[in-house]
């Protein structure tokens, strides 16, 4: 019986190493547990592969409304230092929505 690969469920954010599996952002000194919304959010995120999601196509795929997405994307950011003035990580294109930047 052959063996199906399963697919890399860590990436790379900045310093930190994100898993879908754990739900966790892990750099070298911390573990950061992620809520189920968190994980859901950043997930989705990274499988745009660096594209625009709108808050209004995010706040429909979570049923819920464009200002919980904006306050996710809050806690995100504080979880990994990410400045909203100056974001690295997660930015906020203004008037279309969100993408993250991941290496």
């Amino acid at each position: 019986m052959r063996r199906i690969p399963h697919s890399n469920s860590t990436i790379k954010i900045g310093d930190y190493t994100y898993s879908s599996e754990t739900a966790s952002l892990k750099n070298s000194s911390t573990t950061i547990s992620l809520t189920t919304a968190e994980n859901d959010l950043i997930k989705t995120l990274v499988n745009a592969k660096g594209e625009i999601l709108s808050r209004d196509e995010l706040a429909k795929k979570f049923a819920t409304n464009e200002r919980t997405i904006d306050v996710l994307i809050t806690r995100l950011r504080k979880k990994i230092g990410d400045d909203s003035k100056k974001s690295v990580y997660i930015h906020t294109i203004r008037g279309k929505g969100y993408k993250i930047i991941t290496s």
